[in-house]
């Protein structure tokens, strides 16, 4: 389609249930793409045909775009596809009359489900997975308080001997304050979400922002480029910061091991990018039908997140199973060589700690066969997901970042620093109340002796 040409075409038209044209753009940069808007479809009697679906398929780069009508009268029809001005960008098409039979011929065969993650980063084995807990207990610090209230009974009470004292009860106090109160809130405050830190549904409002951004017609072909292929939404020299909350760590076959996040099988991909269209788009569908800008959104959204949500996963690798099951993931983000489309390229950035032929490794290993996303447009939209990968990765190319950081404890194993605090403070206590009974004892003793002198 060269500018604004108008191309038409005539053909009958015989008895149908459905009539499918299909027109397939290639890619080429957007500064030259056509608009892709709804063809002409002139009916016999010279009136337009009626309003159809529209079921759009991005497959590595290519749109393809399916306009469907039903039960359209028999006759002569003229099929017209227009352009725009200093824009050029080749296609093809074909038409289809069908009658609905098993097959998915029509948008009705939407099951309009949700789609849910599949955990496509995962690549341990969730057999021999050990689950993961909060590391700050609560219980070891509420008990530790009111045993330390209990013992000021004993600090105001005169010693009977200070290496008792100095040398048992209070190096007991000291531990089972720093095991079961310091130790505690220090793994309380590290599991809280810093104000610098996102989570996991504000990094990706934050992506689905700059992917609207980015999917403008009117964005240059570099800067879209430059923006959808930062891998997390992060340019070159930006930080991310980011809290997730694991449920378990499955085995690696070298012994490390990937955290499973849960949240991640919990995502709508659906609702978050059409509510975002909702919010974003000042465009009101035209007979129940989306603006350019929107479609392309919806479509590049939905292959991007896969992406980025599938290297987020796989990178998620430690070298130890995790005292908490709060995980923070922290890196500096720097450009490398990206993967992909050229104008939607993906994992142009990297975390500065992976070695660019390290990460050249993953991105070869874990980018899928086949991405494969169609959109239908109409009353009811709805998302489809075909995604292949039938390669299986080498579990040593796996990197663990020092960007993964869990969060831990001030001392290992506090709950031995409590016990060890409490058994110094009871046995002081124990020394105590013995000198003391065996001093009144023999203070009653030499009473007894005395009291007739």
């Amino acid at each position: 389609m060269v500018e604004d040409d108008w191309d038409c075409w005539t053909f009958e038209v015989d008895n149908h249930e459905i009539l499918r044209i299909t027109v397939e753009w290639e890619e080429v940069p957007s500064e030259i793409e056509q608009t892709h808007g709804r063809p002409d479809l002139i009916m016999p009697d010279n009136r337009m045909a009626p309003i159809p679906d529209l079921e759009t398929e991005v497959t590595n780069g290519n749109t393809k775009m399916t306009w469907q009508w039903r039960a359209l009268p028999v006759g002569e029809y003229d099929f017209c596809i227009g352009g725009r001005l200093n824009a050029f960008q080749p296609y093809q098409w074909a038409g289809l009359i069908a009658f609905e039979g098993i097959g998915p011929t029509s948008p009705e065969e939407f099951d309009y489900s949700t789609w849910q993650w599949q955990g496509y980063g995962m690549k341990a084995d969730n057999y021999g997975s050990q689950d993961l807990g909060a590391t700050s207990d609560l219980m070891a610090l509420i008990l530790s308080l009111a045993i330390l209230v209990g013992l000021v009974i004993e600090f105001r009470n005169n010693t009977t001997s200070k290496s008792v004292r100095y040398g048992i009860f209070v190096p007991g106090v000291l531990i089972l304050i720093l095991g079961g109160v310091v130790s505690p809130l220090w793994a309380i405050s590290g599991e809280v979400q810093s104000s610098e830190e996102k989570n996991l549904d504000e990094l990706i409002d934050s992506r689905l922002d700059q992917l609207w951004h980015a999917s403008h017609p009117n964005t240059p072909a570099s800067s879209r480029a430059l923006h959808v292929g930062s891998t997390f939404g992060m340019l070159d020299g930006e930080t991310l910061s980011l809290r997730l909350v694991a449920d378990s760590a499955w085995p690696l076959d070298d012994g490390r091991w990937q955290l499973h996040i849960p949240a991640f099988y919990e995502l709508d991909f659906e609702a978050l990018i059409f509510n975002k269209v909702a919010e974003k788009s000042a465009v009101n569908p035209v007979d129940d039908l989306l603006d350019s800008h929107s479609r392309s959104f919806i479509l590049l959204a939905a292959r991007t997140l896969m992406l980025d949500l599938l290297m987020l996963e796989a990178l998620l690798v430690v070298d130890e199973v995790p005292d908490s099951n709060v995980i923070h993931f922290e890196t500096e983000m720097v450009s490398s060589g990206s993967l992909g489309l050229i104008k939607d390229p993906t994992w142009g950035t990297r975390p500065i700690d992976i070695p660019e032929g390290r990460w050249r490794l993953m991105q070869e290993n874990l980018y899928p066969n086949l991405i494969s996303i169609t959109m239908l447009d109409g009353i009811k939209d709805d998302l489809e997901f075909r995604i292949l990968i039938d390669n299986e990765i080498d579990h040593n190319l796996l990197y663990s970042s020092e960007s993964v950081q869990p969060s831990s404890p001030l001392l290992e194993s506090q709950y031995l620093w409590v016990i060890a605090g409490i058994s110094l403070v009871a046995l002081g206590i124990i020394i105590e109340t013995k000198r003391r009974t065996r001093a009144k004892s023999i203070l009653q003793q030499f009473a007894a002796d005395n009291k007739w002198n």
